[in-house]
This record gives C-alpha cells, structure tokens and sequence, in this order.
C-alpha cells in the first residue's frame, strides 16, 4: 500500500494506490465540498499514514488570501523546485524554474502598464511559453484570454474589443496573425531578457477577481466570453483533478486547444496537484499523436471521443488514465479503452469551469453516464419551466449550483441573466441557504440514474457539440444571413454515419415560397460552384472558425413551418394534431330536469341505470355515459341490452355520442330479425381457399395425430393468435396461463369432470389446436370427443407445439385434503373475458341449470375477415406517420428469458372532470409518465383491448380470444389543455375500434415508421374488476371457483402494466425486467404515474399539460436528501497553489513542453516575472488578456503570469478566421 498526501486548508488531497481484497459496504456520495471526505471511512492505518505524511510536509501557507491557484504553484516550486513541471517540445522547466520564468515575465508585464482585472488576450501555438505567459498574466492580477492562431482576422477584433485589452500576448509565429492593437511577442529571449532579483509586486487581488475569459461562440453572431474567477479555477481544477487521478506522478499531455476549456484542466489542475504537463511539438500533436505520447511518456491524457479513436490503445502502453469528454461517448471508446485504461466520463459547461460531473466507466458502462457532481450541486428541471423539477428518472434540463460556476459573460448582463438563474420556487422551498442561490442552466437534456449517476440526452437547444467543440448554430445562421440577408437558413448537425456527423446549412433562395405547414420541401443538394454558395463560404470563413464553416450547403425549396411559426426540424406531423382535431367534449355539469323524453331516450335511461347500477332518476339528457362511470366494457353491455330490448345500438355510437340525447338519436328500433351471422363448419376454410378442403384436412389430421373424422372445423386463425402462437414458439412458456381453483369441500369431482367435459363440447375453442398449412398460414383446428385430463405431474411439462392440445386439466388433492382445479391453457385460446365465461359454463352445467348458449369463434373470425382491409391500411399509415421515437424501456441486449419483477399500486377515483373513460385517463397518465422519463414528446406503447366493441351482435357471447394488441400513440404537447388532449385520446380510440383486429405483424408491413410504433417494449392492459381474477376470492358469478394461485405470464416485453378498475380505484401490477428497467425507476415512475392520473381526473379544462405536476413527494423528498448542502466556496486562488507546490516540491516537473522543461520552482518564479512584467504594462484585476499561442510551455507560464496579475486571461487558437480573434480582443477590451 502506498500514500501519498497532500495539505490544503481545511481539507486533504490523498492519493492512495492499494487492493481491495473485500468490496467496500458503501456508496459514493453524490455530491460532496471540494476535496471533503469522512477519514472515518478509511481504514486506521491509512489515517496514521496520512496524518505521518501531512505532519512531515508541513503545509503552512494560508491560501485563503488573494490568488489561490497562483500560491499554490508557487507552494509547488518551493517543496519541489527540482521536480519537472512542464516538459514540452521547445524546452522543459522544473517548477523552480516555472515559477521564476512567470515571475520574470510577470514583472515585464506590470511594468509594460498591465493593471489587476485587466483582460489579456494571449493567442499562441503548443509551446512551454503559452503556460508561462497564463501564470505571468495571473501573478499580474489579470486574466488571461485564450485566442485561437487559426481565428479569423474578424474574431480576433471581435475578442479584443470586447475585452477592452491594452495588449495581446502572442507567440513569435502568431503575431501576424493580430495585425491591429499592441501585440507583445512571448519567446524564451524575451523572458531571458528580463532582468533577474526583480521583485514581483504584490497584488490586492482577491479570490473574486477573474482569472481567465474562455470565448465560445454566441446566438447573436459574436462570440462570448465567459468569466472564471480565481476562486472558481482553484475550487474547481482541485476537486476534479483529484477525482480524474492527477497526482505528483502524473505526466498530463497538453493536446487541447488552448480555446478548449479542458486545456485548463491539462495545465492548471497539474501543476496545482505537482504533475507534468507534456506539451507535444504542434505538428507532430496533430501528424503523429501516439508517437507524442510515447516519447513524452504520457500516463493522463484528456480527449474527445473523435480523437480517441484515433488512437489505438496498443500503440500508447504508457496511457493509465484517460478522461473522455467535450462530445457524447460512444460505445466504441469505452469497448476499446475502458478495460485497458482508468477510462473517466468528464463532463462540463465552459460556464462551470472545466467539468463539473465525472462519471468512471467500466467495459459494461453506460457511455452516456456522466456519473455524480464534483465541487457542486446537480439538480435537474423540466425543459420548458426551471421552476419546476423534474420526475426522479425523467429527461429534464441540467442544472449546476456551486462555486464553481461562473460570473457571468463579459458585457452581456442579458445573456447572464438567462443562463445564470436565482432562486427557482422549488430552491426556496428547500431553504439550504439564506442568501439568493444561483443556477447555471446548461441546456444539457440528462436523466438520473436511481444510484443518483446522471445520463446524458442530448443538447435542448440550438447549441450543439461538434468534435468536442460546442457551437451556437444560430450564430452560423446569422453569419449567413449577413451575407444573404433576403435568404432564409436553418444549421443543424446531420449523422452521416456512425461516428461521422457534418455540419449542413439549409438554404431557402426564394423565401417567398408558398409554405404549406408540415409540407416536406424538396431537396437539391449543391456540388459546390454555384457562386452564391461559394460567396456564403469565402463569408464564413472569414468570419468563423472552421469548425463552424458547414461542409454541405443545400438548397431547398421552402423552410418547413409547424403552425406556430417555428422552424420543423424533424416536420413531426404530432405538433399539428391539436390545431387539426375539433373534437366536441360533454360534460355532465348541470341536471337537466326537463321531463320530457322520446320513446327512445327513456328506453335508453333504463338501460343506463342497468348497465351502471344507478338511479334512473339522476340520468338526463344532457348526462354523459362516460362520465357517470360507463367506459367501454359496459358499453359493450349496453349494446347487448339494448338489443334484448328491441333497440339497435353500435359500440361505435355509444363511445362517439356519449351524451344521451345526442346517442338517442342513433338509436334503430329493432325489426325482430336476427342480424347475426349464420356459418356452417367448413365454410370458412372453403372461401378462404377457393377449392377442395380435402388436402387440407389430411395435413390437419396428419399434424394433429388424429383421423379426419376426429375434426369438427378448421378456420383461419385471428391475427392475434398468429402473433402469439409464433412468440410462443419461439420462446418457450410464454404466454401460457397456469391457475389454480381452490374447489368447494363437498365438491363431487366425478360431476365435476362431467361439468367441464359438457363446457368444453359447448365451447370449440377449448377443444382448439393450431396447425401451419399453405406454406404459412396458421389454422386452427376444432377436434371432437371430451376433454383430455392430464396427470397433475405433467401439467408443468407439456409445451408448446403445433398440432399438440393447448388446454390441459387436471384435478389435485393436497395434504390436508383441500381439492384443487388446475388449468393450463395458451393465451391464443382465451382472454380475461371468455375465462370467466368458461367457469361459469362449467358452475351453470355443474348446479344442472341450462346454459346459454354462446357465439360460436367462428363468427367472430368471419367478421373480422369482412372488415374492409385498405381502410384499415390507410388509416394505421395515417395514425403512426412519421414516428421516429426509441421504444421505452429500451430492450435489454440479452435475449434469454430471465425472471420479472414485479411492483404495484393503488389510486383513489374521486371525482373525474372529464368525459373519458377510466381506461383513457390511465392510458394518458401513463402516457405524459413515460414523456417525462424520456426527450420525446410523442410516446407509443402497446395496448390490447377487448375487441369486443365492435358491430358484431352479441360479440360478448363469444367464448374465445377476442382480444387486440395495437400500439397506442399519444402526441404529449405541453401547451395543449388537459381537455383537449383527453378528448382527442378519446376520439381516436373510437375510431381505432373498427381497426383493431388488423394484427402488429400486418400493422408492421405499413413502412418504416409503422414498424418502429409496433417494436414498443411496454404493454399496458386495463380490465374491469369483474373479470379480473383475484387470489382466494370467488370468481364473479361462480359457486365452484375461488382462484388459489396463478403463475405469472411470460411474455415479450420488458415491461407489463396491468390495470384493474375496482370501485373507486384502479389497483396497478407491474411487471418487468430489470435488466431493461430498474425496481428504482419502475418505482418512480409508477408513483409519477399515480400523481398524473389523480391531476388528470380532477383537472381544470384548461390546464394544460405543461402545468400537470409529475413530480412525487417521494421524488422530492429524494433530490432534497441528495443535495441537503452546498459545497463551500474556494477562497484560496489558483497561483497559490501552483507557489505551494513550488514551496513543497521545488524540483518537481511541473512542465514537460516540447519547447522547455520547467520545475515548480522554475514556474513559479518565471510565470511572477511574466505577472510583473504584465503588471508594467498596466494588467491587473478585472482584466481579460487574450493568449494566442502555440501549444507549449511557454503558454502555461503566459496564463500563470496573467493569473498572478489578479486579471484573467482569455485563450485563442491562432487557426482560427482573423474576425473571430478580432471578436474575442474586442471583447475583453484587452490594451
């Protein structure tokens, strides 16, 4: 076991290598103070160890005073002057030697005018004296601005001016690249030059005092410089250096752009913590990465997941740690690097100072997990309103809280206050804090895991990451627009492959173009020489950086409208169904107490009051039957008992015109003749193959293992028993329904089996077997004779096999002479409806009561089969057009059948506000549940129905499967009314009656979108209490019955939600995997569920669905125990610390450059020369130093040097277009 530790105040830095034997028995915690942690956790002897370490170092500088990174640095080159701090391509310098060239150049620069909180451009290429330059310009009390060599001439003015700089600090091969203001070229003679034993000035510098300005590009078509303070760098490089394993031996390769916020983390964070920054020369960086590595035996490197993959881990052995972030992780990177290296999610705004969460990850990891907070809070909210948070589980926008966040955008209070908030309702509930508490709002879509881990879900708004770099489409957009102001654009990312994504502008020539809403224009890609788009290009160029310029211009005819105005990027044809469906919604508010009915309407109010079990003197005209509690189960009764009294009446009516005058009107007297279908045995199967069925029935007796006299019919099966049949045989148990009837104590089984024996020659389908015939069709063939009793050890063993019986019964005795029933049948043979009629066949038939004889299976199917099939087609293309969404929960890699889990719960109906049916309100709660959870606001999940609301009479006689399974699409628009939305959910699932019956494998066959709706992975069933089986409860309507136990079913989906409607409740079972759903989420969601459905039954009409609450107590109650502190503010500065480790470790390497070699000591003295020689030259606090420099050590002395002036500095790449450095000058106004 090895320790080594480290003393800052207040708190420890310990770095321990050692092997854990036993895993530890506790959790991380999820959001902690900087640096803070429990000793009591760690074993004793690791304490001793550490206390002998921390007493033997003797840290005693108090670095709560004004530069905290800067006296840290200087601490460094005074412990270990020797030690190599920067090792770089042009030269190397030990931290004595850092410390003395940045004190050198700081003196230069204070004498040269530099002032504290001056703003100092520094632009410069991969050098040693860029990071001399950053620690001269902070010991100055200034800020050091990072420019890009590759800016535009534009950019550069842009920044300077903004920054209000004096002067811009630049590497020799740079300045030309600044042909304006008073541009200082940084080299080793320069420093050299200045004379030695100078004393750097003190500064009055304070923790509060901007360190660094990092410019990243604007909506408004400027770029816009963030403010880091002294405080924020510390605190932040600190806690997430320590948590990405930057120690004393780290050798960390400086490969970011200095413009790339990470680049601090590579520079500052090493040389706080005594490692070695390794600078590679600028062309080998890009030409010869792996070779970089070795040579300058790199073990910690930061890089996009674009340039990691470039990189193959054989080729770099001396790589331990990686930190991945700038862009989303792909699956790629952690399966090639992450069982070879320390592989770390690092993730973070520029405006919350390098990385504000850190996620480790494992060969198994989710790439996406951006783990837990680092020196902050997280708290996430709903994408349309920071006042509300979001449901534990669900996509929301990321919020960051916590010192380390920054001061806001230079010269734009506007843009600050937007993306910095205070005090959101549900902060001040939760009083952590006495004063205001303030929010970074980073446009980040995440999800938290139930271990508190967070996920990354994509970009909310017009800023996205491209190649590590985060860029503000609309300011591409407006650049564009300079060029063609009568032009029309849209800039968005397009994949283009797996890992490829490009850059595309949209360009509308002709804007006055008719633009039909929803209407996809047409397309016609540019090659390229139309002058216009090459002006547009030469434009950009000039103007931007390259990786802003768009690879692909094209043409279209018109920029697509949804019908608020906005752009459709995705012409999701769900955002226009509010504004095209009018849809008439009833409610029940007032009695009507008119007297005078029709002939009609008082035979319907009897049957109501039937139906519903209410007084029929409470019905009037104007009451509604779905909101006195009829739904559709019992307006398929309605429509059998309107038949039995002489009235002809459609589901379709009942469900369409609920209101009782208005369904009045649609109500037929009844001539007396029986409407219903009259088939014979054959007749099916003789239309359906147009010839002799002869070679039909000898396949089926064949298949079957019996004689042709043995088969009483064969028809075509539904296609839902096609659908289940086929998963059936392919996973083996699924679908298969196992219950077991505690039977009555004086039950005669003899009579019983005759009982059962009768029922099954009354009802075909339990005498049902399937066969395949005509090369794919599925048959079901009805055998004669009596049921087959199987032996009650064999129950369990039988499977599924084409031509084998599917209903197996047999009767058991237990140990202290209770007798049970057990029925093992196939789901293609019944539903919750036709098993309750089956046991009541069998009760009616034992009691020796005659039974009523049922609509035969086969007249359903004739049915079906008569609906018109293009109608059908036509309106589930229309239905599920243009669906793009992932099924939720996403299907678990593994396909082998494992053990689900189950949860459930209860909500309470009090009152229902709504014309809807219970069964609509569940669907919808659950429907806006699974919206939150997910970033898509259209949602599809699987539903299956009775199937009994359609126009065959008597369809609730039919003793077999009538059931549908369809998916359900619910288009979740926060701006839509609560009533809105229930009546079009209502509206269309009348209208899907008449379709149902089409088959998911049908449905599929419809184009691409229809095949992705029907690959959803949860299915919801809503049945009513009266078919519902219940452990040790009487089946309703039975004598015999009382269910005992019934094994769970097996099924496809990762997720099952069953529904049962009780009286004045709906009771909810979850079933599930957890390895596509965890207990927690399923949890969360259930009781986010459960709030919904409460909100929506009790709703005001025009609420809308933004204003639903779908956050729990429970949830809240969590994220309040999550983040119950805030972490404490940094006071100490950056340079501090670099001066500490001058102090500690002298001698130590704190750069490795390709262009000089520096220890702490060297660092620390060098990057105080380069603060006085900033501070000459008037830099101090509040201002903004733009650096342009090369990739070396020089630029990590610049930066440190700026630091230690109290100002900030504000980087820039030198490739990028001259207006983009002109821009970011500008900006921080630097002299």
């Amino acid at each position: 076991m090895y320790h080594a530790a480290q003393s800052f105040p207040q708190c420890l830095s310990l770095d321990t290598m050692f092997e854990y034997h036993t895993a530890p028995d506790h959790t991380s915690f999820r959001s902690a103070s900087p640096l803070s942690f429990d000793l009591r956790a760690i074993e004793n002897d690791v304490q001793d160890a550490t206390q002998a370490l921390e007493q033997s170092l003797a840290f005693e500088s108090d670095f709560s005073s004004e530069l905290p990174v800067i006296n840290a640095i200087s601490k460094q080159a005074a412990l270990n002057p020797f030690v190599p701090a920067i090792d770089a391509w042009d030269r190397g310098l030990t931290y004595a030697e850092l410390d003395e060239q940045s004190d050198r150049l700081a003196v230069y620069l204070l004498d040269l005018g530099l002032k504290e909180g001056d703003l100092v451009p520094i632009c410069f290429e991969k050098s040693v004296w860029t990071i001399v330059t950053m620690l001269a310009i902070l010991k100055c009390g200034a800020a050091f601005v990072p420019l890009d060599p590759a800016y535009p001439t534009a950019r550069f003015k842009e920044i300077v001016s903004q920054c209000d700089a004096n002067v811009v600090l630049a590497a020799p091969c740079c300045t030309d690249r600044i042909p304006f203001g008073r541009v200082i070229s940084i080299c080793e003679d320069l420093v050299q030059s200045i004379p030695r034993g100078k004393p750097l000035r003190s500064t009055t510098s304070h923790g509060q005092n901007i360190s660094y300005a990092m410019f990243t590009s604007g909506s408004s078509g400027k770029p816009k410089g963030v403010l880091i303070s002294h405080r924020s760098l510390f605190t932040s490089v600190i806690s997430h250096g320590t948590q990405l394993n930057i120690n004393r031996f780290s050798r960390v390769l400086q490969f970011t752009s200095y413009t790339f916020d990470p680049s601090i983390t590579e520079i500052f964070a090493t040389l706080i913590l005594g490692g070695c920054i390794c600078v590679p020369e600028p062309a080998a960086r890009v030409n010869n990465l792996a070779g970089c590595i070795n040579d300058l035996k790199v073990n910690w490197a930061f890089f996009t997941p674009s340039v990691l993959r470039l990189v193959e881990p054989e080729d770099v052995p001396s790589l331990k740690t990686i930190a991945v972030g700038g862009e989303a992780v792909t699956q790629d990177c952690v399966d090639r690097w992450a069982s070879r290296v320390q592989l770390f999610n690092a993730y973070g705004p520029t405006e919350c100072t390098v990385f504000s969460t850190i996620g480790s990850l494992s060969p198994v990891s989710n790439p996406r997990n951006i783990g837990r907070a680092v020196a902050c809070n997280t708290w996430i909210i709903e994408q349309d309103n920071f006042h509300k948070l979001a449901p534990s589980g669900a996509v929301g926008e990321l919020l960051i809280e916590g010192p380390i966040l920054a001061q806001g955008y230079l010269k734009d209070p506007q843009g600050t206050a937007k993306a910095f908030i205070e005090d959101p309702e549900w902060a001040k509930v939760e009083n952590i804090s006495d004063s205001p508490r303030r929010f970074h709002r980073t446009g980040d879509l995440v999800y938290e895991n139930p271990d508190g881990t967070i996920v990354y879900a994509g970009r909310k708004d017009a800023q996205v990451k491209l190649r590590g770099q985060l860029v503000d489409l609309q300011e591409i957009e407006q650049c564009i627009l300079h060029t063609l102001p009568k032009a029309q654009t849209v800039v968005d990312i397009v994949s283009s492959g797996e890992y490829a994504q490009e850059l595309v502008a949209f360009l509308c020539l002709q804007p006055n173009n008719v633009n039909v809403v929803g209407q996809t224009p047409k397309l016609d890609p540019c090659q390229g020489s139309d002058p216009t788009l090459e002006r547009i290009r030469d434009n950009l160029r000039d103007q931007l950086p390259p990786y802003m310029v768009p690879s692909i211009f094209i043409p279209v005819s018109h920029i697509p409208r949804s019908s608020s105005d906005k752009t459709d990027r995705k012409l999701l044809k769900c955002l226009a169904i509010n504004h095209l469906t009018n849809l008439r919604t009833w409610q029940n508010k007032s009695a009507d107490n008119s007297t005078s009915y029709t002939r009609e309407e008082k035979a319907l109010r009897r049957a109501w009051a039937d139906i519903i079990g209410l007084e029929e003197s409470v019905i009037h005209a104007k009451s509604s039957f779905l909101a006195i509690g009829g739904d559709s189960i019992a307006a398929i009764r309605l429509v059998r008992l309107a038949r039995d009294r002489g009235l002809i009446l459609s589901h379709a009516d009942i469900m369409s015109r609920p209101v009782l005058r208005d369904m009045s009107l649609k109500v037929r007297i009844s001539d007396g003749i029986d409407t219903s279908p009259i088939t014979q045995p054959f007749d099916i199967v003789k239309r359906h193959r147009q010839q002799d069925i002869s070679e039909l029935l000898v396949q089926a007796a064949y298949q079957c293992e019996v004689t042709m006299h043995q088969i009483d019919d064969i028809y075509p099966a539904t296609p839902i028993q096609e659908g289940l049949i086929a998963l059936s045989l392919n996973t083996s148990g699924s679908y298969i329904g196992l219950y077991t009837f505690r039977l009555p104590g004086t039950i005669n089984t003899e009579c019983f089996k005759r009982a059962w024996n009768e029922a099954a020659q009354q009802s075909p389908i339990l005498r049902t077997r399937f066969i395949y015939a005509d090369v794919s069709q599925l048959y079901q063939v009805v055998l004669n004779g009596d049921a087959i009793w199987t032996p009650a050890e064999d129950m369990e063993e039988e499977k599924v096999s084409l031509g084998k019986q599917l209903v197996n019964v047999t009767l058991k005795t237990d140990l202290s002479g209770d007798r049970y029933f057990v029925l093992r049948i196939h789901h293609a043979l019944y539903d919750g409806w036709s098993l309750v009629q089956h046991l009541k066949l069998v009760d009616t038939i034992y009691r020796g009561v005659r039974p009523t004889l049922s609509l035969p299976f086969r007249d359903f199917i004739c049915h079906i089969q008569a609906l018109p099939v293009q109608e059908t087609e036509e309106f589930w293309s229309d239905y599920l057009e243009d669906f793009e969404s992932s099924p939720f929960p996403e299907p678990p890699k593994q396909q082998k059948p494992t053990a689900f889990s189950h949860l459930r719960i209860k909500a309470i109906v009090e009152k229902r506000s709504h014309v809807a049916t219970l069964s609509t309100l569940i669907q919808a709660a659950w429907a806006i549940a699974v919206a939150q959870q997910t970033k898509s606001r259209d949602v599809i999940f699987g539903v299956t129905l009775s199937g009994r609301d359609t126009s065959l009479p008597n369809i609730d006689s039919v003793a077999g499967p009538t059931i549908a399974t369809v998916p359900l699409r619910f288009p979740v628009d926060p701006s839509m009314t609560v009533a809105n939305f229930i009546a079009t959910l209502q509206a269309r699932s009348t209208e899907m009656a008449s379709h149902q019956h089409f088959g998911l494998q049908n449905i599929k066959k419809l184009g691409h979108s229809a095949r992705l709706a029907c690959e959803f992975q949860s299915l919801m069933v809503v049945q009513p209490q009266e078919i519902q089986l219940r452990s040790e409860e009487e089946v309703a309507g039975t004598a015999l019955f009382r269910l005992h136990e019934n094994s769970e079913m097996v099924t496809a989906y990762s997720l099952l939600i069953e529904a049962v409607i009780q009286d004045m409740s709906v009771a909810v079972h979850a079933q599930y995997d957890e390895r596509a759903i965890t207990s927690q989420r399923m949890d969360a969601l259930l009781e986010q569920w459960r709030n919904v459905f409460h909100q929506l039954c009790n709703a005001e009409s025009s609420l809308s669905l933004g204003e639903l609450q779908v956050v729990g107590q429970s949830d809240l109650k969590t994220l309040y125990t999550w983040n119950d502190s805030i972490p404490d503010r940094e006071t100490r500065l950056f340079d501090h610390a670099i001066t500490m480790w001058s102090d500690s470790q002298p001698t130590a390497p704190a750069i490795c450059s390709w262009d000089l070699e520096l220890t702490y000591q060297e660092l620390d003295s060098v990057s105080s020369r380069i603060a006085g020689y900033l501070m000459s030259l008037g830099v101090g606090p509040k201002s903004v130093l733009p650096i342009c420099l090369e990739k070396s050590g020089m630029t990590i002395l610049v930066m440190l040097g700026i630091l230690k002036t109290g100002a900030a500095f504000a980087l820039m790449d030198s490739a990028q277009p001259r207006n983009r450095l002109q821009a970011i000058h500008k900006q921080t106004q630097a002299k």
